[in-house]
């Protein structure tokens, strides 16, 4: 049912909601290898046949080869969220239901 007349107030809320995801990620490796020592002797020997000259030798079958391995990685996930409400108060004028005149 339409009125002739309508004046009063009226509330008015706007709202506005926005946000902002990203996900960025890095990942890192590096190999690496020991050489294991070895010892060269040049020269004479000395003149005692008993004696051994022993250096430690490469032994190629040991469990540790002198390999480093090494992973890295890093993830973050960042985000925001804005909320915007505007309150509008409006007063205004209806008259037969605002089809001849409708101010606010």
């Amino acid at each position: 049912m339409d009125c002739l007349l309508t004046v009063g107030p009226s509330l008015h809320l706007y709202g506005q909601l926005s946000g902002q995801l990203s996900l960025s990620g890095q990942i890192s490796t590096s190999v690496g290898y020991t050489f294991p020592s070895i010892d060269l002797s040049f020269g004479k020997q000395d003149s005692n046949g008993d004696e051994e000259n022993y250096s430690g030798g490469v032994n190629p079958d040991a469990n540790n080869q002198g390999y480093d391995f090494s992973v890295g990685y890093n993830v973050n996930l960042e985000g925001s969220l804005d909320a915007h409400l505007v309150p509008s108060l409006q007063v205004g004028v209806s008259v037969l239901g605002g089809s001849l005149i409708d101010a606010q």
